[in-house]
């Protein structure tokens, strides 16, 4: 504050005649006659916000600071109850930090919960008020970094004259995902390089592998490194599963959820991901056991259950078919099309289902078993499909009824026709590679129906 209190209440009455519920002119009425030792003023401009925000927690504190009386203080504790109080604290601190009121923003501190970003600002003001020692610098350290997320822009000048004033790790841990909060990530990617293996806490090397590995085997080593800091936790052990299975290790991915799965059966999240890396193994029989026994929680957009759950059961359906067990195969077929209520999706509308992947594979089938009339109609029905709400990789599916139906020429209009309308680059690359048999560089199976109509195309 420069101090220029009549300039203060100019401006602040000028902006409440646009809005006379302007909270933060009316705060700073308050202050300023407080600092003006205007009792009756103050009081009144409290009675002002209080009287359309009655839980305002700016004025409680100021009742305090203008009686000094526990009762007041008490009352002003009182109404923080939010599930992360010491944030309501640091947040009216920075009310008056960002005036330069310094002995308030102090006070309102010290009143606080404990909490590492707590004792760091409270030496830092101290420091600016020439009376720091050091011992919250200690007080913080010693506290545990999780849940410790900085996000104030102020916080950025504090932690970097923190990191001057110790060896700690954590300082510069926080001040790295608050760069990486503000997207400066090449400040965030040297200052979580610079720590090495220097932390003991295993969430670092979690969020370092996360957000800035330096490379593959730094991101694995990391991930390996959290799991042996916190055998308990498991996020650590899914995310190193998961990082196998992207990476093509997917024995190591397994043998990881096996492990945690046999432990605890009932975690559906973990149980999900067991039930992929089976899945990538081709024990497709295995994963659908296991989804059989979750009951996985509805979320929106929650669709990775029944996923795996189709996956698994068209990849057997696929592989009794190359075996001649057509019988089987179509047991398998008939459970893809089911919707199991405990894998969390809801069945859609039948007009939005998109069962032309299991109809032609059943078709094949009745084909093999020479129950040619039925075969045919099923083939007329993939090849007859005019619905435009389905899935483009299916497009595949269709082209390959059409001929099956003697339309050659059709097909190949279908997929042109897909081609040149498809947006998802990925899809359009898949499909003239399994299609029109191009090598294009950069199309692959890169989800789950691609596998399985690459698969069902490859059926003799």
């Amino acid at each position: 504050m420069e101090q220029n209190y009549d300039k203060s209440l100019l401006y602040a009455e000028k902006s409440l005649q646009f809005n006379n519920r302007n909270t933060v002119a009316r705060q700073l009425k308050c202050l300023v006659y407080r600092k003006l030792n205007d009792a009756a003023a103050a009081k009144q401009e409290m009675q002002n916000i209080l009287g359309y925000d009655p839980l305002n927690q700016f004025v409680l504190f100021e009742k305090y600071l203008w009686s000094s009386d526990a009762k007041d203080k008490d009352n002003f504790v009182a109404s923080i109850r939010s599930e992360t109080p010491y944030q309501t604290y640091l947040e009216l601190a920075m009310d008056y930090y960002n005036l330069n009121l310094l002995e308030e923003a102090g006070k309102v501190l010290r009143l606080s919960p404990d909490a590492a970003m707590i004792d760091y600002w409270q030496e830092y003001i101290a420091y600016q008020l020439g009376n720091n020692s050091g011992e919250n610098i200690k007080k913080a350290s010693s506290m545990s970094p999780a849940f410790v997320l900085p996000f104030r822009s102020e916080d950025e000048r504090m932690l970097r004259w923190l990191i001057t004033k110790t060896d700690d790790w954590k300082p510069r841990y926080y001040l790295a995902l608050l760069m990486n909060n503000r997207n400066r990530k090449d400040d965030a990617a040297e200052l979580f390089g610079s720590l090495g293996d220097k932390p003991d806490a295993a969430l670092f090397y979690a969020a370092r592998a996360a957000l800035y590995p330096l490379n593959a085997n730094a991101k694995e080593k990391d991930l390996l490194k959290a799991v042996e800091l916190d055998n308990n936790e498991w996020r650590y052990k899914r995310s190193l599963a998961q990082y196998y299975l992207d990476n093509g290790d997917i024995t190591k991915a397994l043998a990881i959820t096996t492990a945690y799965y046999n432990t605890k059966p009932n975690d559906y999240i973990m149980g999900m991901l067991h039930a992929k890396c089976l899945s990538a193994n081709k024990q497709f029989k295995e994963s659908e056991a296991v989804l059989s026994k979750l009951n996985i929680i509805p979320f929106e957009g929650a669709t990775d259950g029944h996923a795996l759950y189709y996956e698994a059961s068209m990849m057997q359906a696929i592989e009794d078919y190359k075996k001649g067990s057509f019988k089987t195969a179509l047991q398998h077929i008939n459970t893809a099309r089911q919707w199991p209520d405990n894998l969390g999706v809801g069945k859609p509308y039948e007009e939005d289902i998109d069962a032309r992947a299991e109809d032609y594979l059943q078709a094949l089938c009745l084909a093999a078993m020479k129950k040619k009339p039925e075969a045919d109609l099923l083939f007329q029905k993939v090849a007859n499909d005019t619905r435009t709400n389905l899935n483009d990789v299916n497009t595949i599916i269709q082209a390959l009824a059409l001929q099956k139906t003697g339309k050659s020429q059709q097909a190949d209009d279908l997929v042109d026709k897909k081609l040149s309308e498809a947006r998802n680059p990925d899809v359009k690359l898949w499909l003239a590679r399994v299609y029109k048999g191009k090598d294009v560089t950069g199309a692959s199976s890169k989800n789950t129906q691609m596998k399985i109509v690459e698969n069902i195309a490859a059926l003799k």
